[in-house]
């Protein structure tokens, strides 16, 4: 008995050499894979404002990027006489705000400068699950481990993604027309919102690779010769 889904993959026709730049953002499993390719001395940049899991935090971490956004201390969020920012990881952080905004505007150009050359961009989902801060209602890419009643949490339904990264992968586009972009889905689960919930999240992001595939969301970049990207979607069974 086979107690393994086993997936043929064949070679793909776009190859990645040591002269590829390639970038990766979005969850852990980015991350990791990522680091597989610095070990082989391949060009890689990993998740610039650190580590982000879900749709909408990973498109705003590609619009600031695209849109070379510059920020300012009224940017910032203090807590406790810390400055910090929410649409970045949790070491963006500092006492002083004039070095954090340095940091990260510096950072921010840097990415853009790197994006504009890349052939690849990879980008993993790992849930869709958002937080978001009450006094504004935005969406948040690390709570910083900021009081929970800051916060509310909510899953994200697939026309919200879907309406998102249409506008976004335009946006990809227009900027550097050669780039081709992956979508991965990271198999660590988030057990923090259950087994089931983290099921539930999963799906989500799986029924939405599932649709961009039947209504040619994703496709090869270039105008003049598009072409389909196949995936064979596999569906957890989340009950209920």
């Amino acid at each position: 008995m086979d107690l393994r889904t086993t997936i043929k993959i064949g070679p793909s026709e776009f190859k990645i050499s040591h002269s590829t730049e390639v970038a990766f953002i979005g969850s852990c499993f980015a991350a990791e894979i990522a680091g597989k390719m610095e070990e082989g001395k391949m060009i890689t940049m990993a998740n610039p404002f650190g580590t982000v899991y879900n749709p909408i935090s990973i498109s705003n971490t590609l619009s600031v990027i695209l849109g070379n956004r510059q920020f300012t201390k009224h940017d910032l969020y203090r807590y406790n006489d810390r400055y910090l920012s929410l649409l970045h990881y949790t070491n963006f952080s500092s006492d002083v705000p004039e070095k954090l905004l340095d940091r990260i505007n510096s950072t921010t150009t840097l990415a853009r400068d790197f994006l504009g050359k890349a052939k690849y961009l990879f980008v993993t989902f790992g849930t869709a699950r958002v937080y978001r801060l009450l006094e504004t209602g935005m969406v948040v890419s690390n709570c910083h481990k900021l009081p929970g009643n800051l916060f509310t949490q909510e899953l994200l339904d697939v026309d919200e993604i879907t309406t998102l990264w249409t506008k976004l992968l335009d946006d990809l586009r227009s900027f550097n027309k050669d780039i081709k972009v992956i979508f991965t889905i990271s198999p660590v689960r988030h057990m923090k919102d259950g087994a089931h919930g983290n099921q539930i999240s999963k799906s989500v992001l799986f029924f939405l690779l599932l649709l961009s595939v039947m209504f040619s969301w994703i496709q090869v970049p270039d105008a003049s010769s598009v072409k389909r990207v196949t995936l064979k979607v596999p569906f957890p069974d989340v009950g209920g």
